[in-house]
């Protein structure tokens, strides 16, 4: 009788942190964000020196809208002026253990990185420490983030009573769904159907077939009351 190979994955307890937005409007993005999607200021948008950006609060994750300068080419490929570009993962665990975890799982990443901004003084910063996940999603980026001080967890806190939206479900077309599940289910994601995973805060992620090479964000369903809205379905219409 032949031996079964079963691979033994050590959970992560992965949860989106926040999605990116890149944005050639930031500012006034940042503002209609606010008025229409009942979503809170988490972080106001400020110049980092590398780029612009302020963070939105919602329930269970975060929207960060953000500008690079025009000699840095923004990722992904459509050329919208309002598109999702990135998606933040974080872990219950500190960097050195979920690289560790990263590592016997088998994923292919950076090693721990420091994410600098300039302050008021032109000095470089570390706000956070980044690891890439590495030749999963072509030009669109995905990466753990950890802060080193404890800002965005006393800010969420304050929040925390506040109505607000909830994320609900986004639907990410990729070129190869096999890679993207495989590297789901290392990650420790539940599975919930052959191409919907949930993170420990019950964030759906759905995967869609796509023959463009690029990664897209199509659809990121959030819940205002009991209404569910797709953000991205409401980008062209909004500016």
């Amino acid at each position: 009788m032949p031996f079964k190979i079963i691979l033994r994955i050590k959970k992560l307890n992965v949860y989106i942190d926040h999605f990116l937005l890149f944005s050639e409007t930031p500012e006034s993005t940042f503002n209609k964000f606010i008025d229409n999607y009942n979503l809170i200021e988490l972080v106001p948008y400020s110049n980092f020196g590398f780029f612009k950006s302020g963070m939105l609060r919602m329930k269970n994750s975060s929207l960060e809208i953000l500008n690079y300068p025009k000699n840095i080419p923004a990722p992904n490929s459509n050329q919208f002026k309002n598109r999702f570009v990135g998606i933040a993962l974080t872990t219950d665990l500190s960097p050195e253990n979920t690289l560790k975890l990263i590592k016997k799982n088998e994923i292919n990443s950076s090693e721990i990185l420091d994410e600098e901004v300039i302050d008021n003084n032109g000095n470089k910063v570390t706000i956070a420490k980044v690891i890439l996940l590495n030749d999963y999603f072509h030009d669109f980026r995905v990466f753990f983030i950890f802060y080193t001080s404890d800002y965005i967890g006393k800010k969420e806190k304050e929040l925390s009573d506040k109505d607000c939206s909830i994320f609900h479900k986004c639907e990410i077309s990729v070129n190869n769904s096999k890679k993207i599940i495989d590297l789901f289910f290392k990650l420790g994601l539940e599975q919930t159907d052959k191409k919907s995973f949930l993170t420990n805060r019950y964030q759906e992620l759905q995967i869609i077939d796509s023959e463009d090479l690029s990664t897209e964000i199509i659809s990121l369903e959030i819940k205002i009351n009991n209404n569910k809205i797709d953000i991205v379905s409401e980008l062209s219409t909004m500016f």
